[in-house]
This record gives structure tokens, C-alpha cells and sequence, in this order.
């Protein structure tokens, strides 16, 4: 099989869904954590995204945002293994919590004071814009 790199390359835009489970208890390990992009990639900035999803989400099942629920939004590749080895973590994201009816772009460790169990996720269906 020849090796394509377009394939190689290949990514899906994966969102999950996580509601608050509580106050993160101190568990006297000390966390290094990471904070969440301001973009993805130069049209899938946080700015334009919480435009957009304020504007309303639609999800394939019943769901009204409730205080506190984050969402989370990142790139995985669609191949995530190469001749049975498995490919470098893309390690960004970009995330949004739900406060006071509205969604917000993450600032930097919102996140951090909560712990989240993951609702619902998927793939959304994004084509990049090509300039010609």
C-alpha cells in the first residue's frame, strides 16, 4: 500500500460534553494542567466558536445546558495508528463552560476547580475553508 500523506494527516474534530460532578477535593498530588487554545486552527478561533454555539447547538439528543457544563473540542487523527504504531497525542484543545445562560470560552484553568464526568460525545462534521 503506498503511503499517503494527505491520509497521514487527517483529522476529526471531536467534541465532548461533561457535566459538573463537584468541587475538586484536594488530593495532595500536585497537577500540572494544561489550559485550554484560544483556537484550534485560524478559522476555529474560541472567539468564533462561543459566537456560533450561543447562537444554539443542535445535538442529536434531549439536552439543555445546565451551569457549569463544559465542552470540550479538539482535533484526533482519524488513523491514530501507523504500521501498528500509535501516533503523537495532538495536544490542544479548546473548551467552553456554560454560565449564566450562556456558553464562555474557557479562561485558561476554569476547569480546574471542578471534577466533570463525560454526558455525551462525537464528531462534527467540519469542512475547513479554502482560499483559492
Amino acid at each position: 500500500m503506498k503511503f499517503r500523506k494527505e491520509k497521514y494527516e487527517e483529522k476529526e474534530l471531536i467534541w465532548t460534553l461533561k457535566k459538573k460532578k463537584g468541587e475538586r477535593a484536594a488530593d495532595g498530588m500536585n497537577w500540572q494542567y494544561q489550559s485550554s487554545a484560544d483556537k484550534l486552527n485560524d478559522e476555529l478561533t474560541a472567539e468564533n466558536i462561543v459566537g456560533i454555539i450561543n447562537l444554539g447547538i443542535e445535538f442529536d439528543f434531549e439536552y439543555i445546558p445546565q451551569e457549569n457544563d463544559f465542552l470540550v473540542l479538539k482535533f484526533e487523527y482519524t488513523n491514530p495508528e501507523l504500521k501498528n504504531k500509535r501516533r503523537p497525542f495532538i495536544n490542544y484543545y479548546t473548551s467552553f463552560l456554560y454560565n449564566n445562560g450562556k456558553w464562555n470560552i474557557n479562561e485558561g484553568f476554569d476547569h480546574i476547580h471542578y471534577d466533570f464526568i463525560e454526558f455525551k460525545s462525537g464528531i462534527i462534521k467540519y469542512a475547513p475553508q479554502h482560499h483559492i
